[in-house]
């Protein structure tokens, strides 16, 4: 028994340390680029949610430590008012499944119901308070309540039905609204991308084959995120689930000896997971723009200098966007009848926008979406808007940073944050 506590508390010790420094690793990002992240509602969720798994990591990292010595257990050092702090902040760790419910419902309301980030802020301030007062409420009343005390896996936490029927209900509900979001974003993906296929079948531009081959890569990128992201949780908390509902069910004192293992494994590596995936688009872009340069390399330039990776994309971004201009200048010569662009001597564009229109207007189905011809000339002049859009507001942002003064910009250490 005390060599089981003694291996349980070891581990958690270093799956702890990783996510406090994953943890880190994300707050130093966005603060380091507060200008630009902070007005962004995902980078603010994901700092808040760091916050409170650092935490809920650095409870974890103490360990038996904080154990009563009167407990008897393995490496105890502490009394009855260390094992209530430490099982006060275990309980505000919850805020982590709950932020991460926030960040799954933002995807759904920005992917699925396209809420902007301004519409957002509406949500945004109830999810917080939700996030935070929850996790904070349950801490107190259970401290309050006198039944810190500790557990199978090392760390105090509350005794009793309510407090394991409370925790297991609340990792339930944040475990189902995981798997839906996810579920529901990965549709509103493969919805999209199948009408954007379509609709790149009639597009008019000699680019097609890499329009086409973008919004596959697309697809398949969120995809994976959102799979990723759903794993990730799971892992981290089904273990959890499966060893309240055992002590609860079983009526045992506590779970088998492999299911604590897996449990102080997976559980505090939230941090190191959130860090895993919050600079994993930013990796993969700088090796495709750089092939030959190390994953270690490219973790490096995305966490100490974000912007050239963001000054990278703009280039790319703006680029994709003029030749969605262009094209679509095209389109439009041709759909209007005051422009006789079917005099000219582009044969093959003239086939193919041909071909397009009478193929929209017999409805072809793909996926089971409709296309007319209007719809299609609609859904051009829609993309030229936006890229028009875009532009414009990268050309006012970066007149403003011409006007504003340069400043040698501050980084911070990981060390000292």
């Amino acid at each position: 028994m005390i060599n089981s506590v003694l291996l349980i508390s070891n581990i958690g010790r270093v799956t702890g340390s990783l996510s406090i420094l994953g943890s880190f690793s994300i707050i130093y990002m966005i603060i380091s680029d507060r200008r630009r992240k902070l007005g962004q509602p995902f980078h603010r969720l994901m700092l808040l949610m760091s916050i409170f798994d650092i935490l809920h990591s650095a409870a974890i990292v103490v360990s038996t430590a904080a154990n009563p010595k009167e407990s008897n257990v393995e490496g105890a050092k502490g009394n009855n008012y260390t094992c209530d702090i430490q099982g006060f902040f275990m309980m505000l760790g919850l805020a982590v499944p709950l932020y991460n419910s926030c960040l799954n419902t933002f995807f759904v309301l920005t992917i699925r119901y396209n809420v902007s980030s301004q519409q957002f802020r509406k949500f945004e301030l109830v999810l917080d308070a939700i996030a935070i007062l929850i996790p904070l409420s349950l801490a107190i009343y259970f401290t309050a309540s006198g039944v810190m005390a500790p557990s199978p896996i090392g760390v105090c936490l509350p005794e009793g039905d309510i407090a394991l029927w409370t925790i297991q209900s609340l990792l339930f509900f944040c475990f189902i609204i995981c798997i839906v979001s996810m579920i529901c974003v990965c549709w509103t993906v493969i919805s999209q991308a199948t009408k954007m296929e379509k609709y790149t079948n009639y597009s008019t531009s000699r680019n097609t084959p890499h329009r086409g081959s973008r919004v596959n890569d697309d697809k398949k990128r969120t995809i994976q995120q959102a799979v990723l992201y759903t794993f990730a949780f799971i892992f981290t908390y089904a273990f959890p689930i499966m060893s309240i509902f055992y002590i609860t069910q079983e009526d045992e004192a506590q779970p088998p000896l492999a299911i604590r293992i897996l449990f102080i494994i997976f559980y505090p590596l939230q941090g190191f997971w959130n860090f895993v995936f919050y600079v994993r688009p930013g990796v993969q872009y700088v090796i495709e723009r750089s092939p030959d340069m190390s994953y270690l390399r490219a973790i490096l330039e995305v966490i100490f200098y974000p912007e050239s990776t963001v000054s990278r994309r703009r280039k790319s971004g703006r680029r994709r966007r003029s030749s969605i201009l262009r094209s679509t200048n095209r389109v439009t010569a041709a759909s209007d009848p005051a422009i006789s662009l079917f005099e000219s001597n582009d044969s093959s564009f003239k086939e193919i926008y041909t071909r397009g229109l009478e193929d929209c207007t017999s409805s072809n189905e793909v996926g089971g979406v409709e296309i007319s011809a209007a719809e299609l000339e609609a859904q051009i002049q829609q993309d030229a808007k936006i890229a028009e859009v875009e532009i414009i507001e990268e050309d006012i942002e970066e007149s403003k940073l011409q006007f504003q003064p340069k400043m040698k910009p501050r980084r911070l250490s990981l060390v000292h944050i």
